[in-house]
């Protein structure tokens, strides 16, 4: 007996029925940095592409509007006692645009405007139905919501085997919750996924990669170097066998990726006199400096840090909603591993094989990006010399988990062949009550809806 839909429809289901109940109860600008992602969005939508620097401050001429509509939240951020209520938000929608102030985001003005095109549009959209900023904030969810969409249902088609696991990854709350907010982890996650799925697939089909296939992993590669400079996933391009591209090798995968990091190199170079420190204690030049003349210590700050963060590393990867402040139950933590395991042995890896190379590219690939991802934290979040490493979250390393996965799957022995249409159909359900309970999660800890539970972190 087959499943009658597919892999990728379902996801394409359970996405928009799940993300938009998450972008309508998430209370505004409740996701972390969405003030200020809604704010750099806006700017794009002005035209304002680079931001200003004026003194320590960096932002752009926006609304006065904005700033109020965020500020006037702000009290729920990381207060798990606060609580609003959905009247509050209704009568929020009665604020308009007014006189333009200089607004400061420093964060997300190094940002380049790419992975924003989606909220931009959603904003510019607002603008053309003449719509009020707090509607344009919703909009801007929707619009995000529905790249995620996009990229995650190509991603699940496009992977030649392990569809349940890229399912599992795309759908777990916290993807969920980034993809209907603002946050510019939707086009990061999408497009990195959906990036290494067209690597298997070119990898494992018969045919020679085309003129589009070349031009379609460039494009996703641009994607991930411009948000967050996420350019370590390139190494990846190498797992496709070289008789694949035909003549021009070293041409042909030249360019792929020369043109990705050019525009990232060039993009550091436009906003290069753009850096604050994020934290008053964090010198990014200064902790280079500690990291060159204490290569050994700091080998062994990244070792201790991971250590003592694994279990957060974890849960926030599968999902802390919110301010990272709204866990999930904790059945939904110890079934995810489960489920994920269920995936692998039913993910069809027998007919795929890595060679013994390709398995130590991508180890080392991941390896390297998890450094490279753990050590830009030191330096943006952490003070210098500090001990622990500041600002580590599972949502930064989700891209890597997917080769990582690869790595670890096995055929089903043969006792358990037999339950697999009972094993998809079981990794179905879980994860609908898994993002039922992550919308419960969010109406507790934002609303006074279940007043007799008592809601603890």
């Amino acid at each position: 007996m087959q499943l009658r839909v597919s892999a990728e429809k379902l996801f394409l289901i359970f996405t928009l029925f799940f993300g938009i109940i998450y972008a309508l109860i998430t209370p505004p600008f409740q996701s972390v940095d969405e003030g200020n992602h809604f704010l750099r969005s806006y700017a794009i939508s002005e035209g304002q592409f680079i931001s200003v620097k004026k003194e320590q401050a960096v932002g752009s001429i926006l609304p006065q509007s904005l700033s109020e509509l965020i500020e006037k939240y702000n009290y729920l951020e990381k207060d798990i006692t606060s609580r609003t209520s959905f009247n509050e938000i209704k009568k929020s929608f009665s604020i308009k645009n007014n006189k333009k102030i200089f607004t400061t985001y420093p964060n997300t003005a190094l940002y380049s405007p790419l992975p924003y095109t989606a909220q931009t549009a959603g904003i510019i959209f607002g603008k053309i139905i003449n719509a009020n900023p707090l509607l344009m904030l919703y909009l801007a969810r929707i619009f995000n919501l529905i790249l995620y969409c996009a990229l995650g249902y190509y991603a699940i088609k496009s992977t030649p085997y392990l569809k349940l696991t890229v399912f599992l990854l795309l759908l777990c709350p916290m993807n969920i919750s980034l993809a209907a907010s603002c946050s510019t982890d939707a086009a990061l996650i999408g497009a990195g996924i959906f990036f290494f799925a067209k690597i298997l697939q070119y990898t494992f089909e018969k045919e020679k990669l085309s003129l589009k296939n070349y031009i379609l992993l460039c494009a996703l590669l641009i994607v991930t170097c411009l948000t967050k400079h996420n350019f370590y996933l390139f190494p990846l391009v190498f797992l496709i066998p070289k008789e694949k591209f035909g003549g021009k090798y070293l041409a042909k995968v030249g360019l792929t990726i020369f043109v990705p990091l050019a525009l990232c190199l060039l993009w550091s170079y436009l906003i290069s006199g753009l850096y604050v420190p994020l934290n008053p204690d964090a010198d990014m030049y200064k902790q280079i400096d500690f990291i060159i003349h204490n290569p050994l210590k700091y080998i062994i700050i990244l070792v201790i840090s991971t250590t003592v963060k694994i279990f957060r590393l974890y849960i926030t990867s599968v999902g802390v909603l919110g301010w990272q402040d709204t866990r999930l139950d904790n059945i939904t933590y110890m079934i995810y591993p489960i489920l994920i395991w269920l995936s692998f042995i039913y993910g069809g890896s027998k007919n795929f094989i890595l060679q013994r190379g390709q398995k130590y590219l991508i180890l080392l690939t991941t390896i390297f990006s998890y450094i490279i991802i753990t050590t830009y934290l030191y330096l943006a979040w952490t003070k210098v010399g500090g001990n622990i490493i500041q600002g580590l979250n599972g949502k930064y390393y989700t891209l890597l988990l997917f080769p990582l996965f690869t790595l670890i799957t096995a055929p089903p022995p043969k006792s358990l062949r037999h339950f697999k249409i009972y094993s998809e159909k079981l990794i179905f359900i879980s994860v609908f009550l898994i993002l039922s309970s992550g919308a419960i999660s969010l109406l507790i800890r934002f609303y006074n809806i279940f007043p007799y539970m008592n809601y603890q972190i």
